[in-house]
């Protein structure tokens, strides 16, 4: 299987990367900064940025830990009252995500992973 096709495959995952992309740019960091930070590799970043790996609940921990983004906003693009992202500058610290957030993380994360399989699978077959 090619890996152009999963390129144009438009998920979630892929939503919640853009976000991230934006998020890490609004706090004035590099990728590779950022990288460093929530210690992963530039390479490993970069996949995941580009929609190649989905972000685990641990990995979206830190990214809304060195961001300080809406953990809402970064998982749907909505936040949670009126307004744009708000940059760690202008939003209030937080330290952990609450138990709510945490479970619409993991069943986003279900639904993503089970909307990548169901596609790929679509893809072997057609191809």
């Amino acid at each position: 299987m090619s890996t152009k096709k999963l390129e144009n495959i438009s998920t979630p995952h892929i939503a919640i990367a853009k976000r991230i992309r934006k998020a890490i740019k609004n706090c004035g960091l590099t990728e590779s900064d950022f990288a460093k930070k929530i210690k992963i590799h530039k390479s490993s970043l970069s996949k995941y940025l580009a929609g190649h790996h989905a972000f685990s609940y641990e990995m979206l921990q830190r990214v809304l830990k060195y961001t300080d983004c809406d953990a809402s906003w970064l998982l749907t693009g909505k936040l949670a009252q009126p307004g744009e992202p708000k940059t760690k500058k202008q939003q209030k610290p937080k330290n952990t995500m609450t138990e709510s957030q945490k479970n619409q993380l993991i069943e986003t994360q279900g639904k993503l992973i089970k909307s990548l399989e169901a596609r790929i699978k679509d893809l072997e077959r057609n191809s």
